[in-house]
């Protein structure tokens, strides 16, 4: 059996290819004097017009992220990231609610603690809290559980499985104990439903000019998610290359009176010097009876990434029988970079109703850690008083 799984993780790491030796401590305690630590500060702003009423509001936030790691030892290393948030100010003499506490809703947590083994360089077995938004499709940006995970300059896989994620950081915290990030909440995963989801991908570049990311998702009693990522990138000169994202999945739904469903996007793409433009379609399926409250079909899992258009606000994403055109231009010059997006959304019964989004970010790296990000959005309904204009602004400093 030994040698069976020594074989195993032998092939893995050849198929993996060539991945930098972390250092280690002798001993247990030169783990701890040898550990890495690192962090943030900054301040966020946010500020909304909005045409219902009730609902203008702004607020700021000056936050802090710590984050330990250990050096590893007998393959071993701990790690451990704070955040903590400090309300300045919130201005909401014309909201309804309070819009500091509805996205600050808790002060201060552990946003990951994990225990993380080393079999290879490039095989880790990872447990406990841990940030997932480079290597999964889960939603958010941290969950709770295992991973199995592999990294390769070709070929990198993952498997796992989670019973809880959060979104902790600099403009959000939803915390562990909110119900419906537990995936044992009955009421939002139904009564009969695993308190746990399991999962698998994997990426692959089988040549320079094309990426492969298939991946699967099943919470027992509640969905499954079978999707592909595909980028293709051609190379036509030093400055120039073209290609294209096409993305998909299917939903296995498990919920009654939620149907299975297939949703997708295309994105075909320019890239000359700086400059990058594309313009894309995706589409949700079913026939718009429930408008997005009480869907028809199953097109977006509670757990799983909203990715497919790569818009921020996004109020109409995954609604039944919704179809999304887009265009995007983005522009990069070392430490300075913006974006311009636009996208058209029409869903419903008859797709007669749509959503109009515009959005536009600058942001730029200045020297010593410090960075500033600044983002506008313009957002057109075209039935009721929800039309708003929004603000987002960030100052931080990372040492």
């Amino acid at each position: 059996m030994k040698k069976i799984v020594g074989s195993l993780i032998a092939s893995t790491a050849v198929l993996s290819g060539v991945v930098a030796e972390e250092a280690k401590s002798n001993t247990f305690a030169d783990s701890f004097k040898n550990a890495k630590i690192k962090g943030t500060i900054g301040t966020y702003l946010e500020a909304i017009d909005s045409d219902a009423d009730g609902k203008d509001g702004s607020w700021q936030t000056v936050y802090l992220k710590l984050k330990a790691e250990t050096q590893r030892w007998n393959n071993l290393k701990l790690g451990a990231e704070f955040i903590s948030h400090g309300q300045v100010f919130e201005g909401d003499d014309d909201n309804d609610e309070t819009p500091y506490d509805d996205d600050i809703e808790t002060s201060s947590a552990l946003a990951q603690v994990y225990l993380d083994y080393a079999f290879t360089d490039s095989l880790t077995l990872r447990a406990g809290r841990w940030s997932h938004g480079d290597f999964t499709h889960i939603d958010d940006a941290q969950a709770q559980g295992i991973y199995l995970r592999s990294q390769g300059e070709k070929f990198s896989w993952v498997i796992g499985a989670f019973n809880e994620f959060a979104e902790l950081d600099y403009d959000d915290m939803e915390d562990w104990t909110k119900d419906s990030q537990d995936l044992a909440d009955e009421g939002t995963y139904g009564e009969d439903s695993d308190d746990f989801a399991v999962f698998a991908e994997a990426e692959w570049s089988p040549a320079d000019i094309i990426s492969i990311n298939p991946y699967v998702y099943h919470q027992g009693d509640y969905a499954s998610v079978f999707g592909m990522d595909n980028t293709l990138t051609i190379k036509l000169n030093d400055g120039l290359k073209i290609g294209a994202k096409v993305n998909g999945y299917h939903v296995s739904s498990d919920v009654d009176d939620a149907d299975d469903s297939f949703n997708y996007a295309v994105e075909p793409f320019v890239k000359v010097g700086g400059v990058t433009a594309s313009v894309g379609f995706a589409s949700f399926d079913g026939d718009g009876v429930g408008e997005g409250d009480e869907p028809d079909s199953l097109n977006k899992p509670k757990w799983f990434r909203d990715y497919l258009t790569g818009f921020d606000q996004d109020k109409v994403y995954g609604f039944s029988n919704c179809d999304v055109s887009f265009a995007k231009l983005a522009y990069k010059n070392g430490n300075f970079g913006t974006h311009l997006y636009y996208g058209f959304y029409e869903y419903g019964v008859d797709q007669d109703n749509e959503v109009e989004e515009l959005e536009f970010q600058v942001k730029y790296k200045f020297a010593g850690g410090w960075d500033a990000n600044i983002r506008l959005f313009d957002v057109d309904y075209n039935t009721g008083d929800k039309d708003y204009q929004k603000v987002e602004a960030r100052v931080r400093f990372k040492f």
